[in-house]
C-alpha cells in the first residue's frame, strides 16, 4: 500500500483488561474519584541496540513481558522505504517464524501470538526514534488526567527491575512488572518513555576527585528524541543518606535537582515521593530519624517549587514486619512483596492528587 496504514497480519487476540477491580481496590485507602472509563493510546516500550552502527542499521527489540498493558498485536511505523525485517521469538529463544521483510514505509500491523517473548526489528538507524510503536485500540483505564500520558522515572534501584532479573524459579526473582512505580502506570493507563534509575545512586554521587550533583545531568535526559515527558516520577535520596550525607546538603541538592526538572521540562508534571522504611531489617531504627527529617525536606520541597507530593512514607513497615518484604534480612532491597506494598501506596497517593485536583477551589 501507498501512503497511509496497510495490514500486514491480522491481530491474533484481544487485550483483557478488568478496570473497574483495579480502581475499587486502588482507591480504597484514598478520597473517592470518578470511575469511568476512557480509552487511551498505548506504546510500546522497547530497546535499541548498536544504535547509529552497523552501516546505518540497529537492531531493535521489545519484550512483551515488560509492556505497562497485554499486548495482542503491535502497530509500527516505519519511515523510510527500504529493506525491514521484523521477526518473534518464543519463551523457549527460538524464532517462531521466518523474519518477514517489509520494504516501504508506512504503518503495519503484527500479532502477539501464545508463547511470543520478544518481538525483533532489522531497520535503519535514524528509524529508531520515530518508530511509533503501539497497541491498536489503545487500552481502557480510568478517566484521569494520567490516562495515556507518558511518564519517564528518575530514581535508584529501588525504581529499577534489570539488575534484579533472575530465574523464574526463584521466589524472589522480580521484573518490571513488579516494580512500584508500575503498579502506578497499569493504574491509570501511563506509557513508560524513559527510566533513569539506576542502582547506587542519589542526588550526590562521587565523581573523580570531586562530588558532582549526580540529578543535574540525569534529571535532564527524560526525555526521547520524538517525545518530551509528560509526568515525571522522582525517587531518591536512600543512598544519600545510607552514604552518611547530611539531611540538609541532601535537601539542597534535591532543591537544584527539581528546579533544573522544571526548567528542562516546563510542561511536564512533576511528582517527588517521598521515601519508606531504608536500610536492613537489623538496622530498621538506626536510618528512621533521619529519613524522616528527609521526607520531611521533600513536603517542604514540593511546596517551594509547587510540584506534587505522594507520601510512600506510609508504607506500613515495622520492625516486626520488615523482614517479609526485604529480599533478605540484611539486604536493603525491597522483595516482590515489599515492592507490591509500595505500589499501592503510590496508586492510592495518585489518587489522592486526582481528588484534589478535582475538588472546586474555596472562594
Amino acid at each position: 500500500m501507498k501512503g497511509n496504514k496497510i495490514t500486514a497480519l491480522l491481530l491474533a487476540m484481544a487485550v483483557s483488561l478488568n478496570v473497574a477491580a483495579n480502581v475499587k481496590q486502588a482507591q480504597a485507602a484514598g478520597p473517592a474519584v470518578q470511575t469511568e472509563t476512557v480509552n487511551a493510546p498505548f506504546s510500546v516500550h522497547g530497546h535499541a541496540v548498536d544504535s547509529g552502527k552497523n552501516d546505518g542499521r540497529s537492531y531493535y527489540y521489545i519484550v512483551l513481558s515488560e509492556q505497562v498493558r497485554e499486548v495482542s498485536g503491535v502497530e509500527v511505523t516505519f519511515t523510510h522505504d527500504g529493506t525491514h525485517k521484523v521477526w518473534a521469538v518464543g519463551n523457549d529463544g527460538a524464532i517462531i517464524k521466518a523474519s518477514i521483510r517489509i520494504y516501504r514505509k508506512g504503518t503495519y500491523r503484527i500479532p502477539v501470538t501464545k508463547g511470543m517473548a520478544r518481538i525483533e526489528f532489522d531497520l535503519f538507524t535514524d528509524e529508531v526514534p520515530y518508530l511509533g510503536l503501539k497497541v491498536p485500540g489503545g487500552m481502557t483505564v480510568p478517566n484521569t488526567p494520567y490516562a495515556g500520558h507518558y511518564l519517564s522515572i528518575l530514581g535508584d534501584s529501588l525504581s529499577t527491575a534489570y539488575e534484579w532479573k533472575k530465574t523464574d524459579e526463584d521466589p524472589d526473582a522480580y521484573r518490571l512488572i513488579s516494580q512500584w512505580w508500575y503498579s502506578a502506570a497499569k493504574e491509570f493507563g501511563m506509557n513508560l518513555l524513559v527510566n533513569n534509575s539506576v542502582g547506587g545512586t542519589g542526588v550526590y554521587q562521587e565523581s573523580g576527585e570531586g562530588r558532582l550533583d549526580n540529578g543535574l545531568w540525569r534529571c535532564t535526559s527524560l526525555h526521547t528524541a520524538a517525545r518530551e515527558p509528560d509526568d515525571i516520577f522522582v525517587l531518591l535520596g536512600a543512598n544519600d543518606i545510607l552514604n552518611g550525607r547530611t539531611v540538609q546538603d541532601v535537601a539542597e541538592g534535591y532543591k537544584r535537582m527539581v528546579k533544573t526538572m522544571q526548567e528542562r521540562y516546563p510542561k511536564a508534571n512533576i511528582v517527588l515521593f517521598t521515601n519508606p522504611h531504608l536500610g536492613s531489617a537489623e538496622e530498621f531504627d538506626k536510618y528512621k530519624a533521619k529519613n524522616d527529617a528527609l521526607n520531611a525536606e521533600i513536603r517542604a520541597i514540593t511546596k517551594e517549587c509547587g510540584t506534587k507530593l505522594v507520601d510512600l512514607a506510609d508504607c506500613p513497615f515495622t520492625a516486626d514486619n520488615i523482614r517479609q518484604y526485604l529480599r533478605n534480612p540484611k539486604d536493603i532491597h525491597y522483595n516482590r512483596s515489599g515492592q507490591e506494598l509500595i505500589g499501592k501506596a503510590a496508586v492510592s497517593g495518585l489518587y489522592r492528587l486526582v481528588a484534589e485536583d478535582a475538588a472546586p477551589v474555596a472562594d
